[in-house]
């Protein structure tokens, strides 16, 4: 356009791109332009408002001047171009306006406060702003004629171009020359505008004339005379509407603690002159019953990975971080993981109230027949021989290793035989070594950044499934058969494991209780038999000690979350559509408010005459969750554990070996899907039977 001589190079390419999408933009227009003609019998009917396509498609083939000797008339072509430069100058230059005046509000704190008393005296706190009344805002006139000032709708004004040589000021311009007015430069002239020209201060508008319209020259933000822009009516109101609705309804801040001297206010080059990054802001509402409930409170977040630090920092365990934020920030507490919001639970009131009062809004699925039918009771009795016999393998090579005084490794002894267990009675087949159980299970709960923050996963060098089985997927097939089948070895092998080395490990360092739960084993199932499972339901003590161990050491410390299905309130908390939301049942399980001052202290009588059941109906006992996504395998889980447990109490007695002191017994646990020990249980066994 500059350079006629390259213009046959056209290097850059931009008019073959403007080219192309003009063309597509055409066979819209022309669509919509058929779209209404075809209409305008219903229009006459009254079956559809009139838009400005309507009004143009009236004037089609009219003079558009009068006084035209040459009888230019109102064609498609013209029809499509005003309707093409009406919607761009009716979103894009509205739009950068409204977000500088954002920006500078958000600069100077004190504006915005006298935008909002203004608006607050017209309209109060009652209703929002209508269009009859922009009429009563002077001084929201003021700010719309500064930010348009500052950043003038075009800074360039659309050129001119000289028609025949002239004498202007004394100088002498060309015919054909192209006039460029910098509006920009002239709105931030200090001769015009004193020194403070490059700051935003409205009330340079108070008391004066000056005016938007092209007749006040130093303020040319639509131009002026012939060539000045026609829709600067429909520009103003629309800027001015949506500019007093946000400031009305909202209290605006800067995210991340930003402070507004930070903000960045560089422009990007174009037609108009946007910003040159996105301006970000948070809202708070104003208006009186606007304003949702508050979200639960948390700690303070951090750039990008929000309140991710929280989860385990310096060491510490999830599901223990979590307990002692809750104890600052309350039962019901709110994180920011990433993208992610979060509601962490910590007590049994709140539990209750998230899975059984409003269990419909944070259980998306139901339990599937394929899930429950086979865990049900009447179906695990019939492995009942299967389990005596991998039970009395385990218990006769323990014996052996009792005789040569060696020291067993209980977790994993006990591991091997679930597992093997477990796959008998899955596959009917013994543990595939192409199983690498452990394995599956450290890596189904590695951390994946990119579930918490979406952008990394361009980076995710983690390299690991994010979903094994997808919780969506209705239709049974053989890839949900293949699912199930796995979730359940792993569930009725390694949490059960952990359950029973944990129960082990706290019998050994309270002898007192192993005693106890001899006795009863001796008084109920007699001497020189092996425990039965129909002996299970009359030992007392035995319940109280798996109770007790599950309220200690949960199969899994943190419930698997849930996520709400519609934004609810719940204790006069606010919680978004989509959050996620975690049970901490190993806090709960040690709520001095619950469990009193001794809650940390393996004590199995505090269940004597007492009811708390742990299938999901007790809320301050809730290992296997509860509602509608609690974990189908409770009474196969609870059948191995006492089975195992049972038998190995009545036939050995456990102590430690090296002269170990029972206190002196390391109880650290490693994070997990379960909750193992940190270290393998050593232990020596007596035989007793």
């Amino acid at each position: 356009d500059i350079m006629c001589l390259i213009q046959s190079l056209a290097h850059q390419g931009i008019v073959r791109r403007l080219k192309k999408v003009s063309k597509s933009f055409d066979v819209v227009l022309e669509q919509i332009i058929k779209d209404h003609e075809q209409s305008s019998d219903r229009e006459q009917k009254g079956q559809r408002q009139k838009d400005l396509v309507n009004i143009f498609l009236a004037l089609m083939h009219q003079p558009l001047d009068p006084q035209d000797e040459h009888g230019h008339v109102l064609d498609r072509t013209n029809i499509k171009a005003i309707m093409m430069t009406m919607i761009v100058a009716a979103i894009d230059t509205s739009a950068t306006t409204i977000e500088w005046a954002m920006s500078e509000l958000l600069k100077h704190p004190s504006v915005m406060k006298k935008l909002q008393d203004e608006l607050e005296c017209v309209e109060g706190m009652n209703r929002k702003v209508e269009e009859s009344d922009m009429e009563k805002f002077p001084y929201l006139d003021l700010v719309v004629k500064e930010t348009l000032r500052l950043y003038p709708v075009a800074p360039l004004l659309i050129p001119r171009e000289c028609r025949e040589d002239v004498t202007i000021d004394g100088y002498c311009i060309k015919k054909k020359s192209r006039i460029i007015v910098n509006a920009w430069a002239i709105g931030r002239d200090p001769k015009v505008w004193s020194d403070n020209a490059e700051v935003f201060y409205p009330e340079r508008f108070a008391n004066s004339n000056v005016d938007m319209r092209g007749y006040d020259f130093r303020l040319l933000p639509f131009g002026s005379g012939r060539r000045g822009c026609p829709g600067i009516h429909l520009d103003l109101t629309t800027v001015k509407i949506v500019l007093a609705q946000l400031v009305h309804c909202f209290n605006w801040e800067l995210p991340l603690g930003m402070s507004p001297d930070d903000l960045d206010m560089t422009e990007k080059f174009g037609l108009t002159i946007p910003r040159s990054n996105h301006l970000l802001a948070v809202p708070t509402c104003r208006l009186a019953g606007e304003a949702p409930p508050p979200c639960p409170p948390g700690p303070p977040q951090l750039a990008i990975i929000r309140n991710l630090h929280v989860l385990g920092g310096s060491g510490t365990l999830p599901h223990c971080s979590l307990q002692s934020l809750s104890k600052r920030y309350g039962p019901i507490m709110s994180l920011q993981l990433g993208n992610v919001p979060t509601v962490v639970v910590s007590s049994p009131e709140a539990a209750e109230l998230f899975l059984k009062t409003h269990d419909t809004v944070f259980a998306n699925r139901p339990k599937f027949e394929c899930t429950t039918r086979p865990l049900r009771a009447s179906k695990l009795a019939s492995f009942g021989a299967l389990r005596k016999r991998e039970i009395g393998a385990m218990v006769e090579s323990l014996k052996e290793a009792a005789m040569a005084r060696e020291i067993v490794d209980v977790s994993e002894r006990v591991g091997e035989v679930l597992r093997n267990m477990a796959c008998k009675m899955v596959l009917g087949r013994n543990k595939d070594r192409r199983f690498d159980l452990k394995g599956y299970m450290s890596v189904s709960v590695a951390f994946i950044l990119a579930d918490y923050v979406p952008w990394l996963r361009l980076f995710d060098l983690q390299d690991q499934p994010i979903h094994p089985h997808d919780g969506h997927a209705h239709i049974i097939d053989k890839r949900s058969n293949k699912g199930i089948v796995f979730d359940m070895i792993i569930g009725s092998s390694e949490t059960s494991s952990d359950v029973i080395e944990w129960a082990i490990s706290e019998l050994v360092r309270h002898p007192r209780v192993m005693e106890n739960l001899q006795n009863e084993l001796k008084n109920v199932v007699g001497i020189n038999k092996m425990v039965e499972e129909n002996d299970l339901a009359k030992l007392c003590y035995l319940d109280m000690v798996v109770k007790e161990t599950l309220r200690l050491y949960p199969v899994v410390p943190l419930l698997a979350p849930h996520e709400s299905m519609e934004a609810i309130v719940i204790e006069g908390y606010y919680m978004k559509k989509k959050s996620r939301v975690i049970i901490n049942a190993w806090a709960i399980g040690r709520h001095p408010k619950v469990w009193s001052e001794n809650a940390e202290v393996f004590y199995p009588e505090r269940f004597m005459n007492d009811n708390v059941d742990f299938k999901g109906q007790d809320f301050q006992l809730i290992p296997f969750g509860s509602g509608r996504r609690s974990c189908p395998g409770m009474v196969m889980g609870l059948t191995i554990v006492k089975l195992v447990l049972a038998q190995l109490v009545y036939c050995f007695h456990w102590g430690l070996p090296y002269g170990i002191d029972p206190d002196e017994l390391d109880m650290n646990e490693k994070s997990g899907l379960s909750m193992p020990r940190a270290r393998h249980l050593l232990v020596i066994q007596w035989w007793q039977v």
